[in-house]
């Protein structure tokens, strides 16, 4: 087994002889796996001081030791992972700052899970779409331009008080934002928008919910899949959320059944090796 370490995220502590473990007072968990005082002790002990190798190894702690693992209350220490691949593509006027704050990752980090570029390629893991000022024509037209070949998740500035992150797009096999944008045109209409809408200037908390959305509990990159076909939206004023779910839609210029240009590539929940 690979050297294991503690996720800060969580903790263990003796509840009357018997461990918890909590993650905080919305996610905690009786093991009871282990009753016996002195092995309860030890693995508390063990756990605390980070030093998880003697009861990883220790067929009495088996079972204690797989539902932390299930838990990633503790984690494999294993080699750095190269960067996810991110490219970045503004839907309206750039915003610096956002790019910069995805970049430098987080105070806690050794490296930025991501290597961002704002000039994306087919060498793309996943590529973001960021409306910040675009109408909904002009953000369709670019999006027929830009004719992703590559996974890509829409995140929408673009609002006073109201940040909106998704679909999450598989080329050729999911709803796109073609699918999206038009029936938000044909609901809403296209009225114009501010120089610059005020959630432009909320960056750290589109950082959060990205960072979120886009790595795992361990920090390591993952596709955002929670998004595929879904849109979610947060109220910055109340910070109440809202989550809808996208259909295809047969006659999208983009990736309805008239088209036929988005090759197969790789799904993301089936593996890198995984054709369809």
């Amino acid at each position: 087994m690979d050297r294991m370490i503690a996720n800060p995220n969580w903790t263990l502590f003796l509840e009357k002889n018997l461990l918890v473990l909590s993650a905080g007072g919305d996610e905690t968990y009786l093991i009871d796996d282990v009753v016996d005082p002195a092995l309860v002790r030890r693995i508390h002990q063990a756990y605390l001081s980070d030093n998880l190798a003697e009861i990883a190894a220790d067929p009495a702690c088996a079972g204690v030791v797989r539902q932390l693992l299930q838990l990633k209350a503790i984690l494999p220490a294993r080699a750095q992972l190269a960067p996810q691949r991110v490219g970045i593509a503004w839907l309206g006027h750039p915003l610096p700052a956002l790019t910069a704050k995805l970049a430098s990752g987080s105070a806690t980090e050794e490296t930025p899970p991501w290597l961002l570029t704002e000039t994306p390629s087919d060498a793309t893991d996943i590529l973001l779409l960021v409306r910040t000022d675009a109408g909904w024509q002009e953000t369709l037209s670019a999006y027929r331009n830009l004719a992703p070949q590559v996974p890509h998740l829409f995140v929408d500035l673009a609002y006073h008080h109201t940040l909106s992150i998704g679909p999450f797009v598989v080329p050729g096999e999911t709803a796109c934002l073609g699918c999206f944008a038009n029936r938000i045109a044909h609901r809403w209409g296209d009225p114009p928008l501010p120089r610059r809408p005020a959630v432009n200037e909320e960056i750290d908390v589109a950082v959060a919910v990205l960072r979120r959305a886009m790595l795992a509990e361990d920090a390591s990159p993952r596709a955002p899949l929670a998004f595929v076909e879904r849109v979610t939206s947060l109220d910055l004023g109340t910070l109440r959320s809202q989550s809808s779910r996208l259909f295809q839609l047969p006659d999208c210029p983009t990736c309805g059944s008239e088209n036929t240009d988005a090759r197969p590539l790789p799904l993301p929940w089936l593996g890198a090796d995984a054709a369809h």
